[in-house]
């Protein structure tokens, strides 16, 4: 007999028609319409899967664990997760698209898809990152947190298994609300019951259990636990268990000058702020220790510059993009607009004097000096006299014959240039006027 294709996007086929595989989920539907195809992680509280919708969507579906279901807390908190999630506006935290329960009576969370990788795959694939990744992930989950806080919630949870670094270069914070799984368990999981949190990750108030202190700045010292692995590549304290994590999470850490003398010491004045035992000197909010982060990349640059370059304030070597790339970053689109304008204003000035008609060259070229040796006497002037002339209206018997002259304004001009020009006298009667 054929057996049925797992491809099919509306194959729902019982568990006898399906392969032997480990999770028995895989192949089933859910909800009647989503089909789980394989599992993308699981937790202390819950497992998520990769689904396909029968109109075609791929979605993640987070299922609560069976031993669970029975603590109504623990249930209560896990649907909450789905409306904690929607009301963080914001690209950094995944968005939870339907909610139910199984044919089997357990509650699960309709998610959208993420493509990359978490944090702590990172890690364990790279080692330490470098400073500039490490801070560029930082500060994109401390304005995630911003947003969280300023709606009064409390993630109580941060870890770099619940940071996700999307394909597209974004990242992801997530795991909103789960909390209460019951017991201890190895690293990277969730503790539940009256602690709760991971160890490694974990505060001293929350270590204690003191919730009444729990708060946003406990968030914040478990980012500066984050940082602080990415950096070095270590956790802040080194335990065989969680049990003796959790011991040592009651105890004040050792300056970072002693913890990870390789970190650049801009960084290590802003790890033992965040990492603070008491939490009224830690940062007071995320803007404000995204300010931290921030003013300790650029000392730590300012302490990679040469010395040459740190007294004088100028490059050592002067290079002209970086200036030129910083001098964009800096004014940004308003710098393209001005660059655009003048462009376009100077083509158009250029365009408008080269259409111009020119004049011919023997007009632009200056008459040549006249010179009065050159001239001969007869050409010279002739001062005016006021005496009296012949009368025109008597005929002259010398030039009764002749023709008389033409008008001054019919006669035929000379080309200019072909002769010099004479100076005529000037006539006083015109000064008047």
């Amino acid at each position: 007999m054929r057996q049925p294709r797992m491809d099919s996007l509306d194959s729902c086929a019982p568990p006898a028609a399906r392969l032997s595989i480990a999770d028995p989920r895989l192949g089933t539907c859910v909800g009647e319409k989503w089909r789980l195809d394989r599992v993308l992680g699981a937790g202390g509280a819950a497992v998520v899967y990769a689904a396909t919708h029968r109109n075609g969507n791929v979605v993640a579906i987070k299922i609560l664990r069976p031993h669970l279901v029975g603590d109504p807390d623990l249930v209560g908190r896990f649907t909450r997760e789905g409306h904690v999630g929607n009301r963080i506006a914001g690209p950094g935290v995944v968005r939870t698209l339907d909610d139910g329960t199984t044919e089997d009576g357990l509650p699960f969370l309709v998610m959208e898809m993420l493509r990359g990788e978490s944090l702590a795959e990172r890690i364990a694939t790279q080692g330490r990152l470098s400073t500039g990744e490490a801070v560029r992930i930082l500060d994109a989950v401390l304005a995630v947190l911003a947003l969280a806080h300023a709606v009064g919630l409390v993630h109580r949870d941060i870890k770099p298994e619940n940071v996700f670094l999307t394909e597209e270069g974004g990242v992801k914070l997530l795991d909103f609300g789960i909390a209460g799984v019951r017991g201890l368990h190895t690293r990277g999981e969730t503790l539940a019951g009256t602690v709760l949190g991971t160890p490694a990750f974990m505060p001293p108030e929350q270590a204690r259990g003191h919730w009444q202190e729990v708060d946003a700045r406990s968030d914040l010292w478990a980012a500066g636990a984050t940082f602080f692995r990415m950096v070095t590549g270590r956790y802040l304290r080194e335990a065989g268990n969680a049990v003796e994590e959790l011991t040592a999470a009651l105890c004040p850490l050792a300056p970072m000058v002693e913890l990870a003398p390789d970190v650049p010491q801009a960084f290590g004045a802003f790890l033992d702020k965040a990492l603070a035992h008491d939490p009224g000197r830690r940062f007071v909010d995320a803007l404000a220790m995204r300010v931290g982060l921030r003013e300790a990349a650029m000392s730590a640059k300012e302490d990679e510059r040469p010395a040459e370059e740190r007294e004088t304030g100028l490059p050592a070597t002067p290079f002209v993009w970086p200036t030129l790339r910083a001098w964009l970053h800096r004014h940004g689109r308003r710098a393209l607009l001005i660059a655009a304008a003048s462009a376009i204003g100077a083509f158009s000035a250029f365009a408008s004097c080269w259409g111009r008609p020119r004049a011919p060259a023997a007009l632009l070229q200056p008459p040549p000096l006249a010179d009065s040796t050159s001239l001969a006497p007869a050409a010279r002037p002739v001062p005016l006299t006021l005496a009296a002339g012949p009368d025109p209206s008597v005929p002259n018997p010398a030039t009764a014959g002749s023709p008389s002259p033409s008008p001054s304004f019919l006669l035929p001009r000379t080309p200019l240039g072909s002769r010099p020009p004479v100076s005529r006298p000037r006539d006083p009667m015109r000064s008047r006027f």
